[in-house]
């Protein structure tokens, strides 16, 4: 169970470097004998592998250390600078890593986050309180840290229904393509102990369409691997990481003093609620993750892939298709295409000799717009990094290599068609007027509109 929540505890950067030396001094022996054993390549479980031929042979590894104690009894205050200078480097090549880092279970991990002034953020918290004057940045970090805590623990059981009202449809799909491949390979892949050292609100942006929070969560946790067929934990890996939740919702939506679906509780009408696949209230027959009624978690983003984006994006061709179509959103475009990406990378599965597993998106950012004749069409960018594994004839796949990639999915739809402002951020696929994919292109190929 996720239980303990720790807001404002911080694991400060010289306490860390403390442990990596400590633990550089009582494994260093160990070290040098496993890389003369396996040739000198080592994988953690957070899938860190260094080069191979770090270490050298274990003849050379004792060598090394021969010389060592010779330099510390004859040269000691030499040997305590280079040593000293050495873990400086070691805990700076550490840090640099962190940021393109991929933890089991579909995690980036990194502690790194883009800072802004104190102006910025008065400014843009003056403006959400000028439409909402209930809002209390405190208290929504509390609301969204539970959401943290039920959404891994949600995770943990393989069972996203807990947390269904307050994601929207690309993060559950998102969710429930990670569980099933999990399950297919007969693993279970669950986060224990979860605490959430530090939360904090980064960015607020107001929006024609829909206001947005970005909220920083560093936390530590047990990730553990369980084998289904013999109901038994196989691997545990401590794990910290940093990540920014974006949570949307509507312009003028009014916090609410009762408790809301974050809590258990349509927004709509307050009922209990009991939800089983679609994101709607049993009671009401509310669609209560579009936005229109509270905060809804819309995107996951490693730290270290976030980027901030201002109200005024600049987009070629979105000003011309947002003018004909006024309810078309940026952020409904990027959770459709979120939706897609998944379904894409189910279908790869399915078919082709290449697959890909532990798959972590960095980012879903439109691209470029352009309305031609008959058609609209909109170019989204898909930044992701997977294991890519190739099928044999015998045997299990093949492991190849993990790779970041980029591919720009192209959706079209009848022109003239125009969006429902009641769907919020659902996008139902209802035929030609709705959203549609046109094209799947590596974005090394991609020609943009014009």
């Amino acid at each position: 169970m996720l239980t303990r929540l720790e807001s404002g505890v911080k694991l400060r950067p010289m306490g860390r470097l403390g442990g990596y030396i400590v633990g550089l001094i009582f494994t260093g022996d160990a070290f040098v004998r496993a890389e003369g054993a396996n040739g000198g390549h080592f994988a953690g479980g957070d899938g860190f592998s260094p080069s191979p031929g770090l270490g050298g042979s274990a003849s050379k590894g004792s060598a090394l250390g021969r010389l060592v104690v010779w330099l510390a009894i004859h040269h000691p205050i030499f040997t305590l600078l280079a040593a000293s200078a050495c873990l400086y480097f070691i805990y700076r090549v550490i840090l640099a890593r962190q940021g393109s880092m991929f933890a089991r279970g579909g995690r980036i991990t990194s502690t790194r986050l883009s800072s802004e002034s104190s102006a910025d953020r008065l400014k843009d918290i003056s403006k959400i309180r000028i439409a909402d004057s209930g809002y209390d940045e405190a208290a929504f970090v509390k609301r969204a840290s539970g959401a943290f805590l039920a959404i891994h623990d949600a995770w943990s059981r393989q069972d996203m229904r807990r947390a269904r009202a307050f994601i929207s449809d690309g993060v559950f799909e998102r969710f429930s393509r990670q569980i099933t491949e999990y399950g297919q390979r007969e693993r279970l892949d669950r986060m224990a102990s979860v605490e959430i050292r530090d939360a904090k609100v980064l960015r607020y942006r107001r929006g024609q369409h829909y206001d947005a929070v970005f909220v920083s969560f560093t936390a530590s946790a047990i990730n553990e691997s369980v084998a289904l067929r013999i109901n038994k934990v196989v691997s545990s890996t401590p794990t910290f990481f940093t990540e920014v939740w974006t949570f949307l919702r509507r312009p003028g939506v009014k916090t609410r003093k009762s408790p809301g679906f974050i809590e258990g509780n349509c927004p709509s009408c307050g009922a209990p609620l009991s939800i089983v696949d679609a994101a709607q209230c049993v009671a009401c027959k509310a669609r209560i993750n579009s936005g229109e009624y509270d905060w809804v978690l819309v995107e996951i983003t490693p730290s270290n892939g976030w980027k901030f984006f201002g109200r005024d994006r600049d987009i070629p061709g979105w000003p011309a298709l947002s003018a004909a179509d006024p309810g078309l959103s940026l952020e409904t475009l990027e959770d459709r295409a979120t939706v897609a990406f998944w379904q894409w990378l189910d279908a790869r599965r399915r078919g082709g000799l290449d697959f890909e597993q532990e798959v972590v998106v960095g980012s879903v950012i439109v691209a470029a717009c352009e309305k031609s004749v008959g058609k609209d069409r909109v170019h989204v960018r898909v930044r992701w990094e997977a294991d890519r594994y190739e099928r044999r004839d015998e045997g299990e796949p093949a492991f190849i290599e993990r790779s970041q990639r980029e591919h720009v999915f192209m959706f079209e739809r009848r022109a003239g068609a125009l969006s429902d402002p009641k769907t919020g951020l659902h996008a139902p696929d209802n035929g030609p007027m709705s959203w549609a994919i046109a094209n799947v292109v590596p974005a090394a190929m991609w020609i943009g509109p014009g």
